[in-house]
């Protein structure tokens, strides 16, 4: 798959051919800037985290969103990350300093991690851990997340 899918202030994401250099598909959705986004490994399916506090989960075969993540946050989200073995676990992060942990099916946050003092910008999976993320600080000490 040679797409790439890129986030905008504007409250879009772009879905790309590589070897283009204008859009394929433009998704809208999000009412204030789309800080993130990550696509579930050997899937169309593509999870946004926006300044709109919310997350969404969108069809890149049809260019819409199906499902909005809401309420967990009180802040901007500003990363998100499907755990390494995660088909229905997401992780988002946020300037509310936390960590949450949904679950896809029920778009409900099963658990909150506050492992932060200051806004978590990125949470990455770990391929040879999958049941762990990390999350790294700007305090210079990465937080490891274990899941559920």
């Amino acid at each position: 798959d040679n797409n790439i899918t890129t986030t905008s202030w504007d409250g879009t994401l772009g879905l790309w051919d590589a070897s283009r250099s204008s859009p394929i598909q433009l998704m809208s959705g999000h009412v204030a800037g789309v800080w993130d986004c990550a696509t579930l490994k050997s899937s169309q399916v593509i999870a946004s985290a926006s300044e709109d506090c919310t997350l969404r989960l969108w069809d890149r075969r049809t260019a819409s969103s199906f499902s909005t993540l809401a309420g967990g946050h009180d802040d901007s989200v500003l990363s998100v990350c499907w755990p390494a073995d995660g088909q229905f676990l997401l992780a988002s992060g946020s300037t509310d300093c936390n960590i949450l942990l949904w679950d896809t099916r029920t778009c409900k946050a099963v658990t909150k991690v506050e492992s932060h003092t200051d806004s978590v910008k990125e949470l990455v999976p770990l391929p040879h851990q999958p049941g762990v993320i990390a999350s790294p600080g700007r305090n210079g000490h990465s937080a490891l997340i274990p899941l559920l």
